[in-house]
């Protein structure tokens, strides 16, 4: 199931998540760990933990938008599913890995489920207990913003990856798929997450 908790809105405009690991009937419980992210611009979803969330009809379309997601990682080794927006049964998807030496990368599929983008980790191994933020931007018609040139773009704790950091490139459009529910932590047919999914956010709007 995905974490119990709740959000507080900062006048300066952060998210302040605060989960709740052991909620009892009494309302107390032990709480943590709390994470503080900005919103995502044109955001509908967020949530936090390991699940499926099943999406309300219209809230997230596909065919453009972002997905955010703030992790700590586990033991590098395996490659891994940290997040995936896609069908019913996830043969379609836009996700969010971790490859075999912890670095995050993004794979876009068509409706078809065929690859038509994907990032490649870049950089050292990232050692377990690390908090990483990664975001992935898409317009299945149209080229994305600030994406030099290309329908999709990816960024790793800031930092825009560039046109060498695709081994697939997202340089021609496809045909989208509607999400139907944003797994948490695994997706049908791949290896689960091993650390810990703290906060999710995805929305509509492309741009990095």
């Amino acid at each position: 199931m995905t974490t119990d908790g709740f959000t507080i809105l900062s006048p300066a405009g952060y998210h302040m998540n605060v989960g709740v690991s052991a909620p009892t009937v009494n309302g107390l419980g032990t709480y943590g760990p709390v994470v503080v992210t900005e919103p995502l611009p044109g955001g509908k979803f967020q949530a936090a933990g390991r699940g499926q969330n099943i999406l309300a009809p219209g809230c997230l379309m596909g065919a453009s938008g972002a997905i955010q997601v703030r992790y700590l990682t586990g033991a590098a080794g395996t490659g891994r599913v940290v997040c995936a927006l896609g069908t019913a049964d996830g043969s379609a998807f836009i996700a969010v890995s971790v490859d075999t030496l912890n670095r995050p990368f993004a794979t876009i599929t068509d409706n078809a489920g065929t690859t038509v983008a994907e990032s490649q980790g870049l950089g050292l191994t990232i050692p377990a207990g690390e908090q990483v933020t990664f975001t992935v931007t898409w317009d299945s018609s149209e080229l994305v913003p600030g994406a030099g040139g290309y329908y999709a773009a990816a960024k790793h704790d800031g930092d825009v990856f560039d046109s060498g950091a695709w081994s697939t490139v997202p340089s021609a459009i496809w045909n989208s798929f509607v999400p139907a529910t944003m797994f948490m932590g695994y997706r049908p047919g791949a290896t689960e997450f091993n650390g810990t999914v703290l906060k999710v956010q995805a929305g509509n709007l492309p741009g990095i």
